[in-house]
């Protein structure tokens, strides 16, 4: 089964809508709703966070390293998150513009559209991430998924902007996710490749790297910023060289 989730569209990022805790546990016991309180304001802070390093990244934001950073910041909040390694397909209905990474984007698009990858085939070995192309985050304990680097597609003219929001099911059992948003004119599906390695090493280095700056985040989410109010600015290409 496709799981397939409908977020709304708002600015500065597409965002599903949390629905607040009280409604959701009302009647139940005061544990439920405190545990469900708490899981919304996880949620908000890493939808946050996705807004933040969309912005810190802009267009030229590399998914590997802003899922690296991601997960730094994250650990400092004390809320686990997953990287995830996926092939991309997101189409615009409307305009019939198409961008995608990766096999399995491909021989969908071509299934679907009749659309054709350019230029060579991607290295199809067992660790190569080329295979699949794209690096998103999902938190299984929250069931959200994120996509801070979403913004790099609007060179193929779909909205720069992340997403971010709850799904029913961050790892559906047929490996794909589709996410509609904007009343259904924009279509993105993800095909998760959780045994592709091939990028893990560049994961890491990239998570060590970006330490102080997750440390830095980590603060301002505690202290209420948001991606508007973010009191520095660290842009990509000035990241430490490897």
């Amino acid at each position: 089964m496709v799981v397939v989730a409908h977020f709304h569209f708002i600015a500065h990022g597409l965002y599903a809508v949390f629905v607040p805790a009280t409604v959701l546990f009302m009647g139940k016991s005061a544990r439920a709703a405190n545990e469900a309180k708490n899981r919304e304001r996880q949620g908000r802070l890493l939808s946050t966070l996705t807004g933040m390093i969309a912005k810190l990244g802009g267009t030229r934001c590399e998914c590997v390293e802003a899922a690296a950073l991601f997960v730094a910041t994250a650990e400092r909040l004390g809320i686990p998150v997953q990287a995830r390694v996926v092939s991309i397909l997101a189409i615009d209905t409307q305009e019939h513009r198409v961008a995608m990474t990766g096999i399995a984007a491909g021989a969908e698009a071509e299934r679907r559209l009749g659309a054709t990858v350019l230029g060579a085939p991607p290295d199809v070995s067992v660790n190569s991430f080329e295979r699949a192309g794209h690096m998103i985050l999902t938190s299984s304990a929250l069931s959200v998924i994120f996509d801070p680097t979403f913004q790099q597609f609007s060179k193929d003219r779909l909205p720069a902007v992340p997403i971010s929001g709850p799904v029913s099911d961050v790892r559906p059992a047929s490996g794909e996710l589709v996410i509609e948003f904007d009343q259904g004119r924009f279509e993105v599906t993800y095909f998760f490749d959780d045994d592709n390695v091939g990028t893990q090493e560049e994961f890491e280095w990239a998570k060590a790297q970006w330490s102080e700056v997750a440390t830095q985040l980590a603060f301002q989410l505690r202290s209420g910023a948001t991606a508007a109010t973010l009191s520095f600015e660290v842009p990509w290409e000035d990241q430490p060289a490897r």
